[in-house]
Parts: structure tokens; C-alpha cells; sequence
């Protein structure tokens, strides 16, 4: 079953980005036009590895939410820790993206302890290569107030 018009409800601003303006724990919308899969897709970015290689040959690892049921979702978020979601802004955009851990190491037992859970669960850790992404769009998508830390200011 396909959770794609679900989180297409959620989308608050969509902004055309460059694919290497794409970063860690941005959701994004693109179309993929790989060998084996093409059609269109709503991601939440885990990572793009190698870091300085040559953007043919680098790879975005991520979870397809066209996989993803919102309850599923909600829960990975929580499950990352307090702020799970950080404000963050780009070009003017001001948008929220998750906040994953950074550094050697921390990718890993990152995925371990958080994503494979969620991904014995549901078929929804993708590798997409970076050349075959097409019109990528940052998401600014609409979380739960429940889940998004706002800082007070006094």
C-alpha cells in the first residue's frame, strides 16, 4: 500500500533545490528514473555517501514515506530524541528537517538502534543514485505540534 497522498496532504511549501544542496534529515519530493524503479517519491534523507566523490557515482540513502504509514512516521520521530526537529532555512524558505546525528560511527548505530526497526516493519530503506534524481523539491512538511520543539523566548 502506498502512504505517498497521505504525506502529500502534509506538504506546507515545496521549493525547487539543487541536488547538492540536499543534506541530511531534508524530506524531499523528486522523480526517479532508475533502471529498475521510476515514478515519484517523497523521502526522508538519511544520508548521501561518499561525501567527495563525483555526484555520478554518490548514492542518497533515505526512507521512502511512499512506504511509510503517518503512525510509523510519528513514531521514528519521537523515537530520534528531544528535538527530534530542528527549524532550518534555505533561500528564504523557512522549513523543518529532522534533526539525525552527525559523524563516524553515529551513522550506524543510528541505524541500528532507530531505522531498523522501522524498516523490518515496512519495506521503506531506499538507495536512489544522485544522477537519476530528477526535479528534487526541499518539503517543508507539516509535523504534529506534539513532536516539534519551539523555543520559548522571553
Amino acid at each position: 500500500m502506498t502512504f505517498l497522498g497521505i504525506h502529500r496532504k502534509r506538504i506546507n511549501k515545496r521549493m525547487p533545490i539543487a541536488k547538492r544542496a540536499i543534506r541530511k534529515g531534508d524530506i524531499i519530493f523528486f522523480r526517479y528514473e532508475g533502471k529498475l524503479r521510476s515514478g515519484n517519491y517523497m523521502a526522508l534523507v538519511l544520508s548521501i555517501w561518499p561525501v567527495q566523490a563525483k555526484m555520478s557515482e554518490q548514492k542518497v540513502h533515505a526512507l521512502s514515506l511512499n512506504n511509510l504509514s503517518l503512525p510509523l512516521f510519528k513514531r521514528l520521530i519521537r523515537s530520534i530524541g528531544t528535538p527530534g526537529i530542528v527549524q532550518d532555512e534555505i533561500k528564504k524558505m523557512s522549513y523543518f528537517r529532522v534533526l539525525i546525528p552527525e559523524g563516524r560511527g553515529i551513522n550506524e548505530k543510528f541505524y541500528r538502534q532507530k531505522i531498523r526497526r522501522i524498516a523490518k516493519r515496512a519495506d521503506v530503506y531506499r538507495t536512489f543514485n544522485l544522477r537519476d534524481i530528477k526535479t528534487p523539491k526541499l518539503v517543508d512538511y507539516l509535523y504534529d505540534e506534539k513532536i516539534v520543539e519551539t523555543k520559548d523566548e522571553d
